[in-house]
């Protein structure tokens, strides 16, 4: 499969050129492959593969494979925010070890795909990926940080350590991300979208405020987030393409692993409906 996925790679990164300023449209970077490995793995033809890499690095990945990674890094500062908005305690015992939040960088850079200890369970976080806004990779980071509450309360406050740790988090000797990980994720994105997290942070120091320039371009990051920032609230259109690709994340639409996802996919469709959550199908 290696020489495969190098003309894979080679196609989706030489081949796209920006036609207003002629360009490079999108940048290899170091983590790429691994996403394209799984898709090629679990789709076994390298057109296919192709057709769905170059749509994902102009929606999903954009942000990733621009000439540097400086809108990648300031949306990292999202995860203590929805940390803070899970479990204060848990979010002051982890800001107390002086830990920056650059353990999450490899969360949008790989999808978990590096560490993920299964294909079957890779293939379900890609599922719910491919069908989710760019940030929400952010929004399962923080809730399987959440599940190992008791573990991560245990842990030394140390930079080193807890570093270490939140790095590690979806590692066979902590812990694979769950479904119910996923399906956490789901409602609390719709609880509390990136820009109500931006707002409430203002006033609290440098939480939200770093990446709140960042947010206003997620526009132009596959086109998520931009009608409820200009203040749709979650209704209208914005509204309605939220709840549609929270229904498609959980059934899994882009048809990797349909087969071992089903099970989980009602199991989430059940949850969500003993949740009181409504969704409108666009």
């Amino acid at each position: 499969k290696r020489p495969a996925l190098r003309r894979v790679l080679n196609a989706c990164v030489c081949n796209e050129i920006d036609l207003e300023t002629r360009e490079q449209g999108v940048y290899y970077y170091q983590g790429l492959h691994d996403i394209a490995s799984v898709i090629l793995l679990v789709v076994g033809d390298e057109e296919a593969t192709l057709a769905i890499l170059a749509r994902l690095v102009k929606d999903q990945l954009k942000d990733c494979t621009r000439s540097d990674l400086v809108p990648v890094l300031e949306s990292l500062e999202l995860v203590f925010d929805l940390l803070r908005a899970l479990d204060p305690e848990l979010h002051d015992h982890i800001r107390s070890s002086g830990v920056p939040c650059h353990f999450a960088l490899s969360w949008r850079l790989t999808w978990f795909s590096h560490d993920t200890q299964t294909p079957a369970q890779c293939s379900r976080l890609f599922d719910a990926f491919m069908a989710s806004p760019p940030l929400f990779p952010l929004y399962v980071g923080a809730c399987a940080i959440a599940s190992r509450r008791e573990l991560v309360m245990n842990t030394e406050s140390d930079f080193a350590t807890m570093h270490t740790l939140l790095s590690s988090i979806n590692s066979g000797g902590v812990g694979s991300i769950s479904e119910g990980d996923i399906r956490r994720a789901l409602q609390l994105y719709k609880s509390a979208p990136p820009e109500r997290l931006v707002a409430g942070s203002r006033g609290k120091g440098k939480g939200g405020m770093g990446y709140l320039k960042y947010l206003r371009t997620l526009g132009s990051a596959g086109g998520w987030g931009g009608d409820e920032a200009d203040g749709d609230g979650g209704g209208g259109k914005a509204g309605r393409r939220q709840y549609a690709w929270a229904w498609s994340a959980m059934l899994g639409f882009s048809g990797l692993a349909a087969v071992t996802t089903a099970t989980a996919a009602i199991t989430s469709i059940v949850a969500f409906w003993d949740g009181n959550l409504e969704f409108q199908l666009v």
